[in-house]
């Protein structure tokens, strides 16, 4: 018994003797891979837009809005939005981006072009772009989409579609040269297909008083105007309600031309397209200049070729609109932005 357990004791030995030889002599074990390092995330391309109003205001700043949030799409693109910023409070709201460190600053309104001028000197390394400006610096530049081969297109479809040979204008002011720009555009197109069309114009200067838009539609409306195009919200909204409560009686028809976004959706039976103002690619080619290093403080403008401005679709009153004016109305945009038609881009009122 004593020998057989010393035995088995010997034999457990060399076993653990020759699994650590046949150990030593195997491959060295083999380091688990490391993953390799990460690639440094590139810093996004930031965007802020300030505008004076509301963002969705169905007008005005909701044409940039919506251009914006196309852009937001774009990957490395990051967009940033401040709504309701009066003219002495875009200093403290533009010097916050320039500190955050963006790269561009689309101020919507040419009413900031001289607080962004203050806020450059601060601000060397971002730029900012002035809807509409006339006054840049060295990263100060204007951003125009001229509307006014937009308006041409709604002059020839109520050149077209006038059964009185009166059409109408309602703006604002004068002095402001896209509405100047959209107004005489409408004016040539329409006499393009109709030399006879009388059209009456009516500058409210006001940029928000709706009453006075629709006194001043009804007005038109009992003088046998109808085909009316506005080219700002406001007074605007205030034609398209006249016109509308108009059709709701019955007779002649009036239709209206929104402006800046389609506005067929405040008035379906009468708003008859918008001539649009759109930036998107207009932003987007702004955003390479500034990549590419050749940003100038200057007025970069854009046209319909460029993507600026357009018609809204027709909607519900297609079915109004005789298939050749549609065909005259198609051929005439694709014309202008193949450059066989050159709308004039005036920008004084004629005295």
């Amino acid at each position: 018994m004593f020998a057989q357990r010393r035995t088995g004791r010997r034999l457990v030995q060399l076993s653990f003797v020759f699994s650590a030889f046949l150990a030593a002599c195997g491959p060295a074990a083999t380091a688990a891979p490391t993953a390799p390092p990460a690639e440094p995330t590139a810093e996004p391309f930031k965007i802020a837009l300030i505008v004076s109003g509301e963002l969705a205001d169905g007008s005005w700043n909701q044409f940039q809005y919506e251009s914006m949030k196309e852009i937001e799409k774009t990957p490395g693109l990051q967009v940033s939005y401040s709504e309701n910023v009066d003219i002495p409070d875009f200093e403290r709201v533009a010097g916050d981006y320039c500190r955050q460190g963006y790269d561009l600053i689309i101020a919507h309104t040419f009413d900031y072009q001289e607080p962004a001028l203050k806020v450059a000197k601060n601000c060397p390394d971002s730029k900012i772009a002035v809807q509409g400006a006339w006054m840049y610096d060295t990263n100060v530049a204007g951003l125009t989409v001229w509307p006014c081969e937009g308006g041409y297109l709604a002059g020839v479809l109520g050149g077209l579609m006038t059964k009185t040979n009166k059409l109408g204008l309602i703006g604002g002011f004068t002095y402001a040269p896209t509405q100047v720009c959209v107004h005489e555009g409408f004016k040539e197109g329409a006499k393009s297909v109709n030399p006879d069309v009388e059209v009456v114009e009516t500058w409210t200067g006001t940029w928000t008083d709706v009453a006075l838009g629709y006194e001043a539609a009804n007005a038109m409306i009992d003088d046998e105007v109808d085909f009316i195009a506005i080219s700002l919200s406001g007074p605007g909204f205030g034609a398209i309600d006249a016109a509308k409560d108009h059709n709701a009686k019955g007779g002649n028809k009036a239709y209206v031309v929104g402006a800046f976004v389609d506005m067929n959706s405040r008035a379906p039976d009468t708003v008859i397209t918008s001539a649009l103002w759109l930036t998107t690619q207009p932003t987007l080619k702004l955003i390479d200049i500034i990549r590419a290093g050749k940003f100038e403080g200057k007025n970069y403008e854009f046209f319909m070729a460029d993507g600026s401005s357009d018609l809204a679709p027709y909607h519900q009153l297609e079915g109004e609109i005789p298939q050749d004016v549609r065909d005259k109305v198609a051929q005439v945009r694709q014309d202008i932005i193949d450059g066989k038609i050159k709308v004039p881009l005036i920008t004084e009122a004629p005295k």
